[in-house]
């Protein structure tokens, strides 16, 4: 595999996506304990993937976090595309960033 490809298709929009979804979710909570929705605000804080149950709920006052985790997701189809295409959702391969030698002397039967 090339590793200029793995960090621009993959690393790098996966980066970015968890960046912005960090962000929606800051922006989530903060919208849930603004409008004094205390329920929801405590609930994200809590559960980090509830901030888009809750901004699909409440389309109006959470645009903006909503906007943030649809574009977050949709970004995050680049690399698992590129996964994908690379064959690592193939039966028996496993994406590693530590070398296969590691692998083989986890896995040596003893």
């Amino acid at each position: 595999m090339n590793s200029a490809l793995f960090f621009i298709f993959f690393f790098t929009p996966a980066v970015i996506a968890v960046s912005v979804i960090f962000w929606a979710w800051l922006a989530a909570l903060l919208t849930a304990f603004g409008n004094k929705q205390w329920f929801w605000g405590v609930a994200v804080l809590v559960l980090l993937p509830l901030a888009l149950p809750y901004s699909l709920i409440y389309r109006e006052t959470a645009s903006y976090p909503r906007r943030l985790l649809l574009g977050a997701l949709a970004l995050l189809l680049l690399p698992l595309a590129y996964a994908a295409l690379n064959g690592w959702f193939a039966a028996g391969s496993v994406p590693s960033l530590l070398p296969e030698c590691y692998w083989r002397a986890v896995w040596a039967a003893p």
